[in-house]
């Protein structure tokens, strides 16, 4: 007897359970959009947190190289290690790696004969030769 009730009620009624029906299907809807709004905007703000962290850790390192920077003494490493200075009466070894060396066959060369060519393998051997003090 209920459900024969029931589909008399549903006959009668059935604009209104049709707009119920659609209320409750768009209400679905912006509430869908706007948790899928939320999930941007959160995950935005965590990847602009992230960045911010990275930011001042790196504010901080920087920070303590200037810090430290203002030392003489570390001022002083740094303008030898980075600009190649040296102080008067020293002498400063510069090493060459293989992609920087001359390309020179200085085994077909004749010996001596560019000593005064800065692209020449003799002309550092000159250099090496005065550097230590042997006479030629």
């Amino acid at each position: 007897m209920q459900r024969e009730e029931f589909t008399i009620l549903l006959k009668k009624k059935w604009p209104a359970w049709l707009g119920l029906s659609a209320i409750f299907l768009f209400s679905l809807f912006l509430a869908g959009r706007e948790f899928y709004r939320w999930y941007g905007i959160n995950n935005e703000y965590k990847i602009v947190k992230n960045k911010t962290d990275s930011y001042e850790q790196e504010s901080k390192k920087l920070q303590t190289e200037i810090d430290s920077l203002s030392k003489p003494e570390v001022l002083e490493k740094e303008a030898r290690s980075r600009l190649n200075l040296k102080k008067e009466g020293e002498s400063v070894l510069v090493v060459v790696g293989e992609d920087d060396f001359p390309e020179e066959n200085f085994l077909k060369a004749e010996v001596g004969s560019n000593f005064n060519d800065p692209n020449s393998i003799w002309f550092n051997l000159k250099n090496w030769l005065r550097y230590f003090n042997i006479k030629k």
